[in-house]
């Protein structure tokens, strides 16, 4: 938890973070895989963070101090089971 706050503290020099609520800090140990499954990842290496908002995903080298790459993203609430979204 104190790693993440330090994490955030520095992405947060570089770009306006929210205020209101913590962030998701994520250490990249397999980017491979991951780029295999979204190209957002291709700047990243091993050991950069992902950094998400409920708006923003941060990809952040800590090495060079700098953003590599920022997408937006929409975190849809999770569905209760069985339950349908209507489509009229």
């Amino acid at each position: 938890r104190e790693t993440a706050k330090r994490i955030i503290d520095k992405v947060g020099r570089h770009i306006v973070l929210p205020t209101d609520v913590e962030p998701t800090v994520a250490t990249i140990a397999d980017v491979e895989t991951l780029r295999q499954r979204n190209a957002f990842y291709n700047k990243a290496e091993n050991g950069d963070h992902l950094i998400v908002t409920p708006d923003r995903a941060i990809l952040y080298d800590p090495d060079k101090d700098i953003i590599l790459d920022v997408a937006p993203v929409q975190i849809q609430p999770a569905q209760a089971p069985g339950q349908q979204t209507s489509s009229q």
